[in-house]
């Protein structure tokens, strides 16, 4: 799914990922959340979370034609 939120979580994914260590698609939610909680709200649902952490994967891929790179297992 194409969306402008989508791509700003993408970018700000894509900036974070450059100055921290890598985190589990599980951290990634949480510690987006702690950069912008507006961007990034909680989710009801581990599920939601799941869907949405895919939506940005996918958006950044889009974007910087590369994957998230998530440690060994991951992913």
């Amino acid at each position: 799914e194409k969306s402008p939120v989508h791509d700003l979580r993408a970018i700000a994914v894509h900036t974070w990922l450059h100055s921290n260590d890598t985190c589990t698609r599980r951290e990634l939610w949480p510690n987006m959340q702690k950069v912008d909680p507006d961007l990034f709200p909680d989710k009801e649902t581990p599920g939601a979370t799941k869907i949405a952490v895919d939506r940005v994967n996918t958006a950044h891929e889009n974007r910087y034609g590369e994957s998230i790179e998530y440690p060994s297992g991951n992913n």
